[in-house]
């Protein structure tokens, strides 16, 4: 019992100690939030003429450098950089340091003059191919795509792998088939907008198109062989601008077929010509297109990076002098976009070119 007691007593002893620890800790905080709170509330000191912030700081060159731009220079050479960078980067130090001003080198910067960007009307491509199966054609078909220029393709006969591998750059629109080979996809380009229209017609897609001259709606079918469908059923969704294609699987004397259902008196009423429908169709729209900026912005960011490097003692020697840190932020800020402006070339873009090879690309159409 007794020894229960001190021991009772060594812990009180303890607790005391602890108490008495964080006691003083928590004074120290306080007088620690105090002091920071005083400093924040309190005017800023007052600095002399020298030290006095301006609204544009001026950007001087540091005494113990007689030539700041040299200095600067083979700092950079030794980082390795290709000679046309080396030029670019000397260029843009000679206009930091003789500027005079900050706000007058990010003026000229953001006014920097840029190749005027080039507007053109791309007349509306649209591509329809029974693919027989995507899975075992999708290559080859996205390389037509993208020869041909398409903005709109329908495939039919897509099969149940329709999805093994996608267009790039193109939102999908899918409706199973009846049939296990049947299926039917319309793919638009990214640079358009295609809303779905709900229906209950079975192998049917109806997309209405936005962001072209004209809103167009397509009306994509594959109705297999045999299928009794009928083109009524589509006419409460016709409006005006609609295009309607696809695989109808259906015969018409003119064309050399045995006998004409009801189906190809409509077809051969609309089209002068026909050809097998495993091949591509391509339609243009010359009166439908859309704007297309032929130009790209290129950004030359190792020359940014390494910019940044050789001027950031100006930004740190900023915040040491006394300017105001939301100051400090904003022009920094504006710094960087401008800095972005002056490295920012515009190219004209490219044609297509194919990822795989030729020899390739004919193995697979094989």
């Amino acid at each position: 019992m007794a020894h229960n007691v001190a021991g009772l007593g060594d812990k009180h002893s303890q607790l005391q100690k602890l108490l008495s620890n964080v006691d003083l800790l928590l004074r120290d905080l306080k007088s620690d939030y105090s002091a920071r709170r005083k400093r924040s509330t309190s005017p800023p000191p007052h600095l002399s003429p020298s030290q006095q912030p301006s609204k544009s700081p001026n950007i001087t060159t540091n005494n113990e450098l007689a030539n700041p731009i040299e200095t600067a220079m083979k700092q950079f050479c030794q980082w390795g950089f290709q000679e046309k960078d080396q030029k670019l980067v000397e260029k843009i130090l000679v206009e930091w340091f003789t500027s005079g001003t900050l706000e007058n080198i990010l003026l000229q910067w953001e006014n920097n003059s840029t190749k005027e960007i080039q507007i053109e009307r791309t007349p509306l491509n649209i591509l329809c191919y029974n693919v027989q199966g995507w899975g075992s054609r999708c290559l080859e078909v996205i390389d037509i795509v993208y020869k041909v220029e398409a903005s709109i393709c329908v495939f039919t006969e897509v099969g149940e792998l329709w999805n093994a591998s996608r267009v790039p750059h193109f939102n999908i629109f899918h409706q199973h088939g009846t049939n296990k080979s049947g299926g039917v996809c319309v793919a638009i380009g990214k640079h358009l907008k295609g809303t779905r229209i709900e229906i209950n017609v079975e192998n049917t897609v109806i997309i209405d198109v936005n962001g072209l001259s004209e809103t167009i709606r397509v009306i994509a079918i594959y109705w297999p062989a045999g299928q009794i469908m009928m083109l009524e059923d589509l006419e409460p969704y016709i409006i005006e601008n609609t295009i309607i294609t696809g695989d109808f699987n259906a015969s018409i004397k003119e064309w050399g077929s045995e006998s004409s259902d009801k189906r190809d008196e409509v077809r051969g009423e609309t089209l002068k010509m026909g050809t097998s429908d495993h091949w591509p169709l391509l339609i243009t729209c010359e009166n439908v297109g859309f704007d297309k900026n032929k130009m790209f912005p290129h950004v030359n960011w190792k020359a940014y990076e390494a910019i940044l490097t050789l001027l950031q003692d100006f930004w740190t020697n900023e915040q040491n002098r006394g300017m105001q840190a939301d100051e400090w932020y904003m022009n920094y800020v504006r710094f960087l976009a401008a800095l972005k402006v002056r490295l920012t070339q515009w190219k004209e873009k490219e044609k297509f070119r194919p990822s795989l090879p030729p020899y390739l690309i004919q193995k697979l159409k094989e």
